[in-house]
């Protein structure tokens, strides 16, 4: 699947008489392998962070997706790459308006900080060029 079909997957829903919001993977359980195929548009690397943010032809958002650390030596504008992570289903915490809501969310399982209760980068290792 492309990046787009990836994120156009999530179906969200939030149940403000119970506080509970979900952020779930329609076509995809906790504990199952995506494999996303796609070519990369843009890389930055951001020193200061050590993160390489990367952007996609089937998905554009300059925020699509950060990797760890400077991948700019071995990828390129125009390479077709795939990222493997396995999904896993986390629960936290937030607050929505003076209300705290308990938020179901699935997500890489390497891409989530459960202390933060926040998104991270991905480790270098998820993503290969699709030749590989």
């Amino acid at each position: 699947m492309t990046f787009k079909e990836f994120m156009d997957d999530f179906d969200t829903s939030r149940d403000d008489e119970n506080l509970i919001a979900s952020v779930h993977l329609k076509s995809f359980d906790e504990g199952d392998t995506v494999i996303i195929e796609d070519q990369l548009t843009n890389l930055i690397y951001n020193p200061s962070v050590d993160t390489t943010s990367m952007t996609f032809a089937s998905y554009q958002r300059l925020d699509a997706m950060a990797v760890e650390g400077d991948i700019t030596d071995e990828f390129s504008v125009g390479d077709t790459v795939v990222i493997t992570s396995e999904i896993v289903n986390y629960s936290y915490t937030y607050q929505w308006e003076g209300r705290h809501y308990t938020v179901y969310y699935e997500w890489f399982a390497d891409g989530w900080d459960t202390d933060k209760e926040t998104e991270v980068p991905l480790p270098r290792e998820v993503l290969k060029h699709a030749d590989q």
